[in-house]
C-alpha cells in the first residue's frame, strides 16, 4: 500500500488580522480535553469523563521590526488566530482553525551571528477553537 500524507509547503497563519504566512517557518497547534474524575462508590474500575477543552499554538516566524512591534503592542490581549495547512482555499483537506488566544510568551530577540532572526511565539486559549471546512 502506498504511503500517503501531506507535505507542508505553505501553511497559513494569521494573528489579529495580519497574515504571517510569508514569514512562517513552522506552526504547531495542540488540542486537548481535560479528564475529570467520575469514579463512584462501588466501582471496580476508575472512571473518567470529559472536562474542559484546551488548545495551544506555537509558531516560529522570521523576525523583522514589523512583526516584533505588532506582538509587543498586543501583548497580553486576546486576539483572533487563524491556522490552515496551506494558503489554499478552505475545504475538507484544508480546514481552517480559528480561535481567540493571547501570546503567552515569546522572545523579542532570538539572534545568532550569521543567521536570520527568528521569533517563536506561544499562544494559549482565551476562547474556543473552531474547525471549519467551508
Amino acid at each position: 500500500m502506498p504511503v500517503t500524507g501531506n507535505v507542508s509547503t505553505a501553511p497559513y497563519f494569521s494573528y489579529d488580522g495580519t497574515d504571517y504566512s510569508s514569514q512562517l517557518e513552522s506552526v504547531t497547534m495542540s488540542f486537548s480535553i481535560e479528564q475529570m474524575e467520575a469514579t463512584v462508590s462501588g466501582d471496580t474500575t476508575r472512571g473518567s469523563m470529559p472536562g474542559l477543552e484546551n488548545w495551544t499554538m506555537s509558531a516560529t516566524i522570521y523576525n523583522d521590526a514589523t512583526e516584533e512591534a505588532h506582538l509587543w503592542a498586543n501583548k497580553g490581549l486576546a486576539k483572533v488566530f487563524v491556522l490552515k495547512r496551506s494558503t489554499a482555499a478552505v475545504g475538507a483537506s484544508n480546514p481552517t482553525y480559528t480561535g481567540t488566544g493571547y501570546v503567552a510568551s515569546w522572545n523579542p530577540i532570538e539572534a545568532t551571528v550569521g543567521d536570520r532572526e527568528m521569533i517563536t511565539i506561544e499562544v494559549v486559549a482565551a476562547g474556543a477553537m473552531v474547525r471549519a471546512t467551508s
